[in-house]
């Protein structure tokens, strides 16, 4: 609360010695009223209406008030200065003579005991308090009553009026006015209240009145009533660049973008405007000058380390001109006169780049002058096409490469002998014709042969044919089993391949080995099949419903073959190939044990227990097996079988 709204809470009854002791500039208005009286134009009762004025210097709330009260009707004056008297003893220590004073009331003027009574609200006033709204006041009667009792019950109404939130209400309960000029204070609790203006009106009623929904006696108004709210300064212009959304106040500081000016913005454009800041679609451009294409450096040809010389090389420069962000399609064909092309390329060109373009077309048929045919176009339009020269695609001869031994190695053991050889065609991978090859294994009696007056013929021969096709590391074996004779102690063995090469002539290659002693031992028993020494006899590849691989794989060891019984277990590897190279494999443990025999033992394997060997694709396929004796240390050396063809 300020101290202007204490001083004027302070002005009630029981400070008003002190107020009138300050209102020196009352008693010419007291002087006056005298006057008028004396006049007995008042109070007389002569039935005249006496307008009094009073001015006065002072801002005092209650002098303000007094001044009012005194002018609020004429018949209330005699009232008034009859209760002022004795405040103005005071002043003057008993005595009116001081103010000029000699006579107010004759002595026929006497106030009435009783009389219907007459009710105002003297003034009101209003402080806010956090969210509390603080209303004090007088109130006046013209009564002359007991200060023992009181007149009436008063009630006091307060009604704020939003015009933005319903109206609100108050009732502030009864006043038992004791005598003529009364306090009024007391307190509206509006909480929440809006930081906006609110209207504010004070009513008095009597209590019937009140009751009964009557209209007040007496009301006062309190205009413009706002709460007080922390004033933040800042611009309130949400569209401002400084808008301050938490601002309440205005501050004048708002700041705006510049001023928008609007045309061409382009620079590239004929009516570029550099002061413009915002493009209006005005821009004009010269006319744009079309898309163009040259083809220049034609080149066709054949690719010359191409064996075949079916392979067709073209190439060519591509020069755009005004093609800046455009797509250039160019497209590659290869046909012959009156047909469709049979071989077709493009590529995409960007912008107006300078491009040198080659391409391939790799198999073409046989046929004569062969076109090649350059196209680039734009969104489907042709900008530019050029055909250049044809060239022709012969039929090339067939070649054929060279057989060649390239190892062989012979083995033997008290019973049997068995060669490893590799031979192949060419020197490198590679997709050349190849050969059939017949390849044979023989032992003779020591200088015995197929002819002449000595021919006997071969103890034991075996004989296997081969297509030898480039070069691949696939070492072959050809064995010879149980060929010893008791009463020979010496052997000649022979090696041929043969073959018929691309003219028709017979080709082969020949190695021996001759007087080669074997010695008899005694038989061995089948106590220890540990030691027992097995030999592959065969290992052959069978082709079944064109996409699956059967394996016989004959063994036996040289232990007693009349026990079957004497066993010796064997865990098996498989590694298959396809066209020479590695394509599948199974590891020992994934095929389980193998029983060899004395014997000879035929090992059937199937897709059922190698699933590799079934569901194949097309291809050339041979293997590579190695077994492992129970109790052994190393597997044995490798055994190679046949190859064959899948054309699934």
């Amino acid at each position: 609360m300020s101290k202007d709204d204490d001083d004027r809470k302070s002005s009630s009854s029981k400070d008003i010695i002190k107020e009138l002791k300050d209102a020196a500039a009352l008693i010419d208005a007291v002087r006056e009223i005298s006057k008028d009286v004396d006049e007995n134009t008042v109070l007389n009762g002569a039935g005249n209406e006496t307008q009094v004025t009073v001015e006065t210097t002072l801002e005092g709330d209650l002098v303000d008030r007094a001044i009012e009260s005194v002018q609020r009707k004429a018949d209330n004056i005699k009232k008034l200065i009859t209760t002022l008297i004795p405040v103005f003893l005071l002043f003057t220590g008993g005595s009116l003579e001081a103010f000029g004073v000699i006579d107010i009331f004759s002595d026929d003027d006497e106030i009435p005991d009783s009389r219907e009574c007459n009710y105002g609200i003297d003034w009101v006033d209003w402080t806010w308090e956090d969210d509390e709204l603080n209303v004090f006041g007088s109130l006046w009667t013209d009564c002359d009553i007991d200060s023992s009792d009181s007149l009436d019950n008063m009630v006091v109404m307060a009604n704020a009026f939003d015009a933005e939130s319903p109206n609100q209400e108050w009732v502030l309960g009864n006043i038992d006015l004791f005598n003529w000029y009364q306090d009024l204070n007391f307190h509206i609790e509006l909480g929440d209240a809006p930081d906006r203006e609110l209207d504010i009106w004070v009513d008095l009623f009597i209590q019937e009145e009140f009751d009964d929904g009557g209209t007040p006696i007496a009301q006062d108004q309190l205009v413009m009533v706002k709460k007080p709210i922390e004033i933040v300064m800042g611009c309130m212009d949400s569209e401002a660049e400084n808008y301050d959304p938490n601002a309440n106040q205005d501050d004048g500081s708002c700041e705006y973008p510049p001023e928008e000016i609007e045309g061409c913005t382009d620079p590239e454009a004929e009516n570029y405007n550099d002061e413009a800041t915002k493009d209006d679609g005005s821009c004009e451009y010269p006319p744009e000058e079309p898309c163009e294409v040259a083809i220049t450096n034609h080149y066709r040809g054949h690719v010359a380390d191409d064996e075949e010389q079916d392979a067709i090389l073209i190439s060519f420069r591509v020069l755009p001109t005004n093609c800046e962000d455009e797509n250039l399609k160019i497209d590659m064909e290869l046909y012959q006169n009156g047909y469709a092309s049979n071989y077709t390329h493009y590529i995409i060109v960007e912008g107006d780049d300078e491009s040198d373009i080659s391409h391939i077309f790799d198999n073409v048929a046989v046929g004569n002058s062969w076109i090649p045919k350059v196209t680039a176009s734009l969104d489907g339009d042709v900008l530019e096409q050029v055909n250049f020269w044809g060239i022709d695609v012969e039929a090339q001869e067939s070649e054929t490469c060279e057989i060649n031994l390239y190892e062989i190695d012979i083995q033997f053991n008290n019973t049997d002998a068995s060669v490893g050889f590799d031979i192949d065609c060419g020197e490198q991978p590679n997709d050349l014709q190849g050969y059939n090859v017949s390849v044979q294994f023989l032992v003779y009696e020591v200088n015995t042969t197929n002819s002449g007056p000595n021919a006997t013929g071969p103890l034991q021969w075996v004989t296997e044919t081969y297509y030898i096709q480039g070069y691949i590391d696939d070492v072959r074996f050809l064995s010879l089993d149980d060929f010893l004779d008791s009463s020979i102690t010496h052997y000649d063995f022979y090696w041929y391949a043969i073959w018929e090469d691309s003219e028709g002539n017979t080709q082969y290659i020949e190695r021996t080995w001759m007087n080669i002693e074997f010695e008899s031992e005694e038989p061995i028993g089948c106590d220890d099949p540990s030691i027992f020494n097995i030999t592959s006899l065969s290992a052959i590849f069978t082709v079944v419903n064109n996409t699956n691989i059967h394996l016989e794989w004959t063994l036996e060891h040289d232990g007693p073959s009349d026990d079957a019984f004497c066993i010796d277990w064997i865990e098996i590897e498989i590694n298959l190939y396809k066209d020479g190279n590695p394509y599948a494999s199974l590891t020992f443990d994934e095929l389980g044990w193998w029983g060899v025999s004395g014997s000879a033992t035929e090992l059937i394997i199937t897709p059922e227990e190698a699933n590799i060997l079934g569901n194949l694709p097309s291809g050339s396929y041979d293997a590579l097996l190695k077994f492992w004796e129970e109790g052994a240390t190393t597997p044995d050396s490798d055994v190679f079988t046949n190859a064959i063809t899948i054309s699934a």
